[in-house]
Order: C-alpha cells, then structure tokens, then sequence
C-alpha cells in the first residue's frame, strides 16, 4: 500500500481478544506494509490497541505522519512502531492509561508538538528507561529498541515523567532536541539492539507542514478531529 490517508473518522473499540489485554479490542487503524501514509483528524474512543505500525519482517519504507488526532481514553499504541520513520505532530493524548508513543525494532519517530494530558507514559522505548524501570519486565514489548526525537510537546498530568537522553544516556525515553531541525547524534542509540535516529526528518525525504504548538493543537483537534459534521 502507499500513499493512503485516513482522515476525519470516528474509531470506537470493537470485539475482544483471545489475550486479557485485548478485552477492548485489538488493531482500531493499524497500518503494516505499507509508504507514504498519513492518520489525521481521527477520534479514538476508549480504543484499546490503538495503532500499530509495521511488522517484524517489514522490508519497505514506511513513512507515516500521524497528526491531529484525539486519542481519547484509549490505552496504548499511539502509535507502536516497529522498523518505520514517523512524524507523530499536533495529536492530543486524552487520559490515557497505559502508553502515548512506542519505538520498537529500529523506528526512528518525531514526535513535535503534542499534547499529554492525563497520560500515564507519554513515550516509551522498548526494553530501556521507563519501559523497564521498577520490574525490569518490559512495558509493551521486548523487543529491540528504537529511537524517538522530541520537541515541543506538552505534559499536564503525566503519571510518570519522561526521562531524556540528556538526563541519563543510557536508560532514556526519547532525546530531548533543542530545535525542530536539530539532528540527532549517531552516538545516541538504543540500549538493545543498538539503532540509531535515521534523521528522516531533516533530510530530503521530509515534507512541507505546517505546525501547531501543542495548545493550539489541542483546542483545534477538540474542534475538528471526528467525522465531519458529526
């Protein structure tokens, strides 16, 4: 697939699982195989497994902008992301109980100007930092780690904070950019699996866009992300 865009709907949680963590059901926009896909304007009700993007065997280029949505209620995978580049801008995290954004099996993700409210993880990387802080289990996954660049979001109420690169260079959550057009150094990689940022995001292969901050972002994803009209 490339080139899909999935935009204005309403996604509510469907039929349950087989496993005890699907009982809110599990794929509400999962996105696999596939380029050049954009998720904008969507309101996610009480999903459970929001948006998982890639699989473990991905080969293609999966680059996915998610913006502008309104993950409301809902718990994880906002989105998980495994191998792929993507943009994650403008969204607004709604009470969110279990995890905002995931990095998986080497994605490099942006994730600009959001807005986390009420979230109990805003951003996890696999297997380091807060996904293995107190048991050592794994949050979400055990798989290899990605990276995730940050900037510009905004936190009110987060039940754990998140933990930059700059804080602990070793047991991080995301790298804490100084500017939208900063690069992310090679040095920086994951505790497991050692991947580095790809940088996609101040390369050629970037886009034109126009970014909110993260209040602007919210009141317009509160006006406009649902089906049209109603």
């Amino acid at each position: 697939n490339d080139h899909i865009w999935v935009h204005n709907c309403d996604i509510f949680y469907g039929m349950a699982g087989g496993d005890a963590d699907q009982d809110k059901g599990d794929g509400a926009l999962d996105t696999k195989k596939s380029t050049y896909i954009t998720h904008s304007f969507n309101h996610f009700y009480d999903t459970g497994k929001s948006n998982l993007l890639g699989n473990s065997g991905e080969t293609e280029e999966n680059y996915l902008s998610y913006h502008h949505n309104w993950y409301d209620h809902s718990d994880s995978r906002h989105p998980r992301v495994r191998t792929a580049s993507v943009h994650v801008y403008n969204n607004l995290y709604d009470g969110i109980s279990k995890y905002g954004v995931g990095a998986t099996m080497g994605a490099s993700i942006f994730v600009e100007n959001n807005y986390f409210l009420n979230t109990n993880y805003a951003m996890l990387i696999s297997m380091q930092g807060s996904d293995i802080a107190g048991d050592n289990e794994g949050t979400f996954s055990s798989e290899n780690g990605g990276i995730i660049k940050a900037f510009g979001n905004v936190f009110v109420g987060t039940g754990h904070p998140v933990v930059s690169y700059q804080q602990n260079s070793t047991q991080f959550d995301c790298y804490l950019a100084s500017s939208r057009d900063e690069k992310v150094p090679s040095s920086v990689v994951a505790t497991k699996g050692g991947a580095d940022y790809n940088n996609f995001d101040t390369s050629s292969v970037m886009y034109e866009y126009n970014v909110q901050t993260a209040e602007q972002a919210m009141a317009t994803v509160k006006e406009c992300a649902r089906r049209v009209q109603g």
